[in-house]
């Protein structure tokens, strides 16, 4: 009985973690942002390519604030692939709008570790992770 326990919870702790997912989004131009998912603010600091890590939901209301206050605003919905890293680009499109643009898929067990340069914000939580994705346990 006891084995029969353990074995649930690393179960239901496998499955919790595989159902997680990354996002990154970057600008094609160098065009600097803010992210708001779901209502919560992201990052603080306008930047050009952003790493988002342990997302539980499938989908997200997405808004992206770009620093020059010219090029407004983006609201998208923003669908994930649960256990994936997923990459979109955000472009102007023919009409010179600002759009979303998927542009790699890959599993959270196979994606690339974040270059050092890069900062990553670990989703419910308010501090950025430079460089490697620490451990962060919340309770």
């Amino acid at each position: 009985m006891k084995y029969f326990f353990t074995i649930l919870l690393l179960t239901g702790l496998t499955f919790r973690l595989s159902a997680q997912s990354n996002l990154i989004l970057f600008t094609e131009q160098g065009e600097k942002f803010t992210v708001i998912l779901n209502g919560l603010r992201i990052n603080e600091t306008a930047v050009t390519n952003l790493r988002v890590t342990d997302l539980p939901a499938p989908n997200y209301k997405l808004k992206v604030i770009f620093d020059n206050k010219a090029f407004g605003e983006m609201d998208k919905n923003l669908f994930l692939s649960p256990g994936n890293e997923v990459s979109y680009s955000v472009k102007k499109n023919n009409k010179g709008e600002y759009v979303l643009r998927p542009v790699s898929e890959v599993p959270l067990a196979t994606a690339p570790v974040p270059p050092q340069s890069q900062t990553v914000y670990v989703f419910g939580n308010s501090a950025p992770v430079s460089g490697r994705v620490a451990s962060t346990t919340t309770t």
